[in-house]
């Protein structure tokens, strides 16, 4: 099992071992970090309710009845009560459950799945566009923003105001900082940055007469990392609806309470005849359909709100280190990347700067050249050109 630790020092699971478990059975990681019986205390606590249901169950009916009555109680009525109640909610509970981790995947893939594809493919887009060394810091401001939205999409999703960590961590200005905070619905904050990523790069698509289909493309990313985002927002103001979730929850602790119930009778008259064995079987069983019942129904809530800091959680440490490193091994694979000839073979560049080649006819000739072309007008903008460009050739 692969763990690490988030910001408060709390383990997540990024992934295990499947083929071990069923090897070796979940019998040797029942109480391992992150199983259903320990990620809650509330768990043992339901499990010590109906054991004391059961207890209680068992005096009232030692109490109420003598040993020969015991022997003649016919618990047919509450034994077929107990089996219409089996009937459906098992099938109940399964549909909820399959409901419940449905939306868990539709949150990891559809939603938080746009933002990180969204985040990789507009710096593989920049990076392969502008490819040139006076777009580093482009580049660099991009990587900053998109890890930045994903900081600042944990934080509206656990409900946290933490702006001065990505200035500490150097992603964000003071200036950035102050224009966030005046924000004050967290939801927004993540989306202005995704804003901020198309306005620096449709102006430098600009600056570099780039197709305005690769100006379209980038465009879409944003706004589908947009939609991941106000997918993820949705999820948490519209839950599945309240008297649903309340008739499964009642089903199932009036299924735990009568088998309890039906239980304890069946220790007491078994106790009462001397079968002992079947009074510890009734035990165990009631014990077993507790915890069974308490582990799958506790996963739903669980897996509800998986921003949070608990084992099952999305590990954001593990997401953040991973995209990262993407982006940083498609920024990093430009410079070595072959050109193309004109006979349409492939060989490694040798560089040359267009302010060399100046130099050296500036050299021979008596008039000196024009470094700085005149400004250009694209659409409603008037891009001045700066002194001293130094895009790359190549001397083939």
């Amino acid at each position: 099992m692969e763990t690490v630790k988030n910001a408060n020092g709390s383990l997540q699971i990024v992934r295990y071992d499947l083929r071990k478990m069923v090897k070796w059975s979940a019998c040797r990681t029942l109480f391992y970090h992150g199983t259903a019986f320990t990620t809650d205390s509330i768990f043992y606590v339901n499990i010590l309710l109906q054991m004391v249901v059961q207890l209680v169950s068992f005096c009232v009916t030692m109490l109420a009845f003598d040993s020969d009555d015991l022997k003649d109680f016919d618990m047919q009525p509450v034994e077929a009560l107990l089996k219409q109640i089996n009937d459906f909610v098992p099938f109940m509970l399964g549909y909820f459950v399959a409901v419940s981790l449905a939306r868990w995947w539709q949150l990891r893939v559809n939603a938080l799945g746009r933002v990180f594809d969204s985040f990789v493919n507009v710096s593989m887009f920049l990076a392969c566009e502008l490819n040139d060394e006076k777009w580093s810091d482009l580049h660099l401001q991009i990587v900053k923003y998109g890890i930045a939205s994903i900081e600042l999409l944990w934080q509206a999703a656990r409900n946290k105001d933490c702006l001065q960590d990505l200035e500490k961590k150097g992603f964000l200005t003071e200036q950035e900082i102050g224009g966030l905070a005046r924000q004050r619905i967290f939801w927004q904050r993540p989306m202005i940055m995704w804003a901020w990523i198309m306005r620096i790069c449709l102006a430098a698509l600009d600056h570099n007469r780039s197709t305005y289909a690769l100006s379209n493309h980038v465009m879409k990313q944003c706004i589908m990392a947009r939609e991941g985002m106000a997918l993820i927002n949705a999820h948490f103001d519209t839950q599945l609806p309240f008297a649903y979730v309340h008739l499964i929850c009642l089903l199932v602790n009036l299924q735990n309470v009568v088998f309890a119930v039906v239980s304890g009778m069946h220790c007491a008259i078994s106790y009462s005849t001397g079968n002992i064995h079947a009074t510890v079987q009734q035990v165990c069983a009631c014990l077993l359909i507790g915890v069974v019942y308490q582990a799958i129904f506790g996963l739903t809530y669980v897996i509800l709100d998986p921003f949070g800091d608990d084992a099952l959680d999305f590990p954001l440490p593990a997401f953040r280190a991973y995209h990262a490193s993407l982006v940083d091994a498609i920024l990093r694979a430009q410079q070595p990347c072959p050109v193309v000839i004109q006979d349409g073979r492939l060989t490694q560049p040798r560089k040359k700067t267009i302010r060399r080649n100046v130099a050296a006819q500036a050299a021979q000739s008596p008039q000196a050249p024009t470094l700085v072309p005149p400004a250009q007008t694209l659409g409603r903008q008037q891009l001045e050109p700066r002194t001293g460009r130094t895009r790359q050739i190549y001397d083939i």
